[in-house]
């Protein structure tokens, strides 16, 4: 397994430390130092470091984006390739969440880059790296306190990469087959690498909760149907999937079933190892002329199929760097000296298969000699190309179907693509004077007669005699040295350095089948070698070990190995490793490995691969045994998969594995959650038929099972039913059925079955007291809780939060406020603590009896409890103390409010406005409006309906018609209330000139008369005429 990182540092250009997170605590921070010294004493450049630098123990990797340094370091031996992965995969997060990684968004958002940084790694061990998922867990955004008492989908919803409620109006699918192809080319005109990269990525857009299921031409999948492709079938090697593929779906039958994610994704990587022709290839001839002038002749050919064409071919072919004054002509597209690159980069727009393209360049060199000191650097040709609707390897979606409960229709769209990859071609000959070729040859001689240290050992070992062979000396060697090994770090003085290099993987596993009788000392040495990072072993291997260790008696060894083979071999199959190893009757083996398998896997908290690997280890004939399944059984129970549950447990049965107590316990506990207790009643028959005497567990469980369904008469019968067998029921039976008739209101009974709990000699603990009090607390009976509370204080249990919670309600609901203050003060007393929700509902209670000053001192106690008061509970306080008429302390609450950093909201001010404009205070109303408004809060219809009012009721319709105009102009209100509130005052007092002008000037700002508008007019036209007839 590879070793974890000791902390990860965020650095600016200067080496400065702009963020630290230290996951193991054995490095310091220092280290940023140490590694920028390191970085600046080898070149100036930092891009032409190695990203790996080590150093005095420790191992520091790096890469720069920007102005920012992201380096980690280590002192334990890690996988350079997947930290560095890691690290750019920490660059593509922030850039979700800030747009850009640069030095000032890190300094603008720490919280939330520390936030990410424990999301991402844990201890050391990359963790999550995908946005998505992690921008439902940190929010940078405001949001209501509701939203966040609800957990983010990522972790309830069954599927956490996609989001329920999707919906697209045009349901649509796009796939693409993209294969690079990575081709190196000697100067002789051999393959020496060849190899082809794919990846299917998918773009999806479909509504809901789609399952998709995709069919390649795959060649173990046809011939397990037993079916003729039609076309090419292929081997795939290297597949890995992304998270949302069902691995046991694809196990059993080839089938990549899978619920998308939105958007896009990679959903499948696949490698084919299988040599393939070049598909551009490209000749060049080099000519020089009196040392001064050279000439390049490039053919490049296409050797696919002419139906195809590639495209944007670029073609580099390299020059020397002192090359100027180029003259360039083309057969087909366009040539151009890049001096940066010091190559003729040649591009043809349009490239049809099976043609031939040529282009001849003339180079002037003004710094040859003859007496030329350092020979040229050579550089390999390279291609780039892209070829659409074409793959190399012949892979071939058969089918692509989208299955959706609603049924719609959606369109799959697939496309096929074939890119260069490492493309290189190292086919320019040697373009030197003939002093240089000399010069090349003495070189190339020296190192003959000495070769350098480190070089890799002479081919073909097997043309030597066996005694003199490296590879058997070695396994030799090692083999009847292990005995002597006690430790990793005894291995180095065993086994000579020089035979380190001849020790491979097939080497390694000829040792471990030798010494399969000392399964301590092999394990040593597989851990030596992986530390040393001089060989990683295979699956194969870690299976040898297990098997030896299993077959050994040392289960807890075995177990560690296994979950180490699962851990660096993610995309490997251990069970196949495991049964080919067994099968193949050159090993010790013991059956008890695949029940181990089972349990790493559950350690590692891989439920789905265990329970895959306990249905392959029942159809191969070697079943797991109770404990292993009780395990698994029990997992599945916890994440409420209950069919799983069945599943394992008939599965059990037919491979006649016995079930133990233990095993009868967790079925019963599954059904009893599943809400089934009439069926877990018939499972505990069938138990006690099959022999098992249910125990305290067993009846604890199914009581509990009726009372959730509410079903206590029966749970009554059951206890019962366990003195009649001699089952003498615990504390947990008692506080079960005292929970359950507590909250059907039958809190004598459960007293009396407390009294009988204390009868029998069993200590109540807080739970128990805590169920009494709170019962108590809902029927009202205070004094009873309050005796109940101080015996649980007595025996030295404090109120939780809930308990405290529950006492506060009860003495709300009885009108009794001063007596539940003086028992909250005696709890504070006794240092027991008092709930936010208790202080809370006790404020609003207060606040309801109109005492907003014994409500204010509440708040003082919640301080000093370390709660700090929320706004919501300051307006109840502000409007109790308005309702009392008490305007100074509600203006003194406020400013309160502004000391603690506590900023009022609009329900605050508007509760002030409210009140001023009752007492009659209107200017000053109008005063906190203004204060409202610059502090960016929007008043609302309330505020200017007081306002308008305050106003009316002084007779100054002119500035509460102002008023209402700034109303309309400055927030866009329109509310007829508080127009017809104005028209009614002036039919009032009779002036229907002043009501119609009013009328007016309010229809040309929006206001539309309604019913209540004309009523009011009438009435007072019709007022006016009777003062007329008098």
């Amino acid at each position: 397994m590879a070793g974890a990182v000791s902390a990860l540092f965020l650095l600016d250009i200067k080496g400065r430390v702009l963020v630290w997170r230290d996951y193991r605590g054995d490095v310091s921070a220092v280290q940023a130092e140490r590694f920028f010294t390191k970085l600046i004493e080898k070149e100036v450049d930092p891009d032409s470091h190695d990203p790996v630098v080590y150093d005095n123990g420790v191992t520091y990797m790096f890469i720069q984006h920007n102005n920012v340094f992201l380096m980690t370091a280590a002192r334990q031996n890690c996988n350079a390739a997947s930290i560095l992965l890691f690290l750019h995969r920490v660059i593509d997060v922030f850039k979700h969440y800030f747009e850009e990684l640069e030095e000032e968004s890190l300094r603008d958002n720490f919280v939330v880059v520390y936030e990410l940084l424990d999301e991402m790694m844990d201890f050391g061990y990359p963790q999550y790296t995908e946005a998505k998922i992690l921008s439902e867990f940190i929010k940078t955004d405001a949001y209501r306190m509701e939203v966040t008492q609800r957990p983010p989908m990522a972790v309830t919803n069954a599927v956490s990469w996609r989001s329920e409620g999707i919906k697209y109006k045009k349901n649509e699918v796009f796939l693409d087959v993209v294969e690079s192809v990575n081709i190196l080319v000697n100067s002789n005109g051999q393959i020496i690498r060849s190899d082809v990269v794919g990846a299917l990525k998918m773009r999806t857009y479909l509504s809901g909760m789609p399952e998709c299921k995709l069919g390649l031409n795959d060649r173990v999948l046809l011939e397990a149907q037993g079916r003729s492709a039609k076309g090419k079938a292929i081997d795939l090697d290297d597949i890995k999937f992304h998270q949302c593929v069902r691995l046991a779906r694809f196990e059993n039958d080839r089938t990549i079933s899978f619920i998308p994610p939105d958007g896009s994704f990679d959903l499948m990587t696949y490698r084919l190892s299988t040599q393939v022709k070049p598909l551009i290839w490209v000749e060049a001839q080099v000519e020089r002329h009196s040392r001064s002038r050279i000439e390049l002749m490039v053919k490049a050919r296409s050797q696919f199929k002419e139906r195809s064409t590639a495209t944007n071919v670029e073609i580099e072919i390299p020059v020397p760097s002192d090359a100027t004054n180029p003259n360039v002509r083309t057969s087909m597209g366009s040539a151009a000296y890049a001096p940066e690159k010091d190559a003729l980069v040649w591009k043809i727009k349009s490239f049809p298969g099976g043609k031939e393209y040529m282009v001849r360049a003339e180079f002037s060199l003004p710094s040859i000699t003859a007496e030329e000191s350092t020979p040229e650097k050579k550089a390999p040709i390279r291609v780039k190309f892209e070829i659409p609707y074409f793959t190399v390897s012949g892979i071939q979606v058969r089918y692509l179907k989208i299955i959706e409960k609603s049924g719609y229709q959606a369109l799959p769209w697939v496309r096929y693509i074939t890119m260069a990859g490492e493309y290189e071609l190292r086919l320019i000959p040697d373009c030197l004077s003939r002093d240089g070729s000399l010069r090349i040859m003495n070189r190339a001689c020296k190192l003959l007669q000495n070769p350098p240290t480190g070089a890799p050992p002479p081919p073909l070992p097997s043309l030597l005699p066996p005694s003199l062979n490296p590879s058997n000396i070695v396994i030799n060697l090692t083999s009847s040295r292990l005995h002597l090994v006690s430790s990793p770090s005894s291995i180095p003085s065993l086994i000579p350095p020089d035979l380190l290099p001849f020790l491979g993987p097939s080497e390694l596993s000829s040792i471990l089948l030798r010494s399969q009788s000392l399964p301590l000392p092999s394990l040593h040495l597989l851990s030596f070698f992986h530390s040393r990072r001089l060989l990683t072993p295979s699956p194969h291997h870690f299976a040898l070990l297990a098997h030896s260790l299993t077959f050994s008696r040392l289960f807890s060894h075995c177990l560690s190995t296994l979950r180490h083979l699962i851990l660096t071999h993610p995309a490997s199959d251990p069970f196949s490793s495991l049964l080919s190893s067994a099968s193949s009757g050159r090993c010790n083996f013991h059956s008890a490995v695949f029940s181990l398998l089972v349990t790493a896997y559950l350690h590692l908290g891989f439920l789905r691969q265990a329970l895959d690997a306990f249905h392959r280890s029942i159809n191969a004939g070697f079943p797991p045994d109770a404990i292993t399944s009780n395990s698994l059984l029990n997992s599945l129970a916890k994440s409420g998969d209950f069919d799983s549950c069945w599943e394992v447990y008939t599965a059990m049965r037919k491979a006649s594995v016995a079930p133990n107590l233990c095993t009868f316990n967790i079925m019963i506990n599954a059904l009893c959650r599943a809400d089934d207790a009439v069926r877990a009643r018939e499972f505990l028959e069938e138990m006690e038929m099959n022999g098992f005497d249910p125990d305290v567990v067993t009846y604890n469980t199914l009581i509990n099972g009726y009372c959730r369904k509410g079903r206590i008469e029966e749970a009554l019968g059951l206890y019962r039913l366990m003195y009649r067998r001699g089952i003498e029921p615990d504390l947990v039976s008692y506080t079960i059925l005292m929970k359950a008739l507590c909250k059907e209101g039958r809190v004598w009974e459960a007293h009396h079955l407390f009294d009988r709990l204390r009868q029998r000699g069993l200590s109540p603990d807080e739970m128990c007291y805590g169920v009494l009090v709170s019962g108590y607390s809902r029927k009202g009976k205070m004094r009873e809780a309050w005796i109940f509370i101080q015996a649980m204080i007595g025996c030295g249990y404090f109120p939780n939060s809930f308990i405290c919670l529950d006492v506060v309600k009860g003495y709300a609901n009885v009108g009794k406020l001063l007596p539940c203050l003086n028992i909250l003060a005696q709890l504070r007393k006794i240092g027991a603590a008092v709930a936010f929700d208790a202080y809370k509902h006790l404020v609003g209670a207060l606040c309801h009896e109109r005492r907003p000053n014994a409500a204010r001192n509440l708040v003082k106690w919640m301080v000093e409890d370390g709660c700090k008061p929320s706004v919501d509970i300051y307006n109840e306080i502000i409007h109790s103390f308005c309702e009392c008429a008490s305007l100074m302390d509600a203006f003194s609450l406020k400013d309160e409010m502004a000391e603690k950093d506590i900023r009022p909201d609009e329900n605050t001010y508007s509760i002030l406005i409210s009140c001023l404009c009752k007492t009659g205070e209107v200017m000053e109303a109008e005063c906190v409006m203004e204060e409202m408004v610059a502090c960016g809060h929007i008043p609302d219809s309330v505020t200017c309906a007081a306002l308008v009012s305050g106003y009316c009721n002084k007779r100054e319709m002119r500035k509460a018609e102002g008023l209402l105009k700034y109303f309309v102009l400055e927030f866009g209100f329109h509310d007829n209330a508080i127009f017809n509130a104005l028209i009614n005052v002036y039919t009032e007092e009779g002036d229907m000139e002043k009501a119609f002008e009013l009328k007016d000037r309010m229809m040309k700002l929006g206001f539309i008369p309604n019913t209540e508008t004309c009523k009011f007019l009438v009435n007072g036209l019709l007022r006016n005429i009777s003062t007329l007839d008098v």
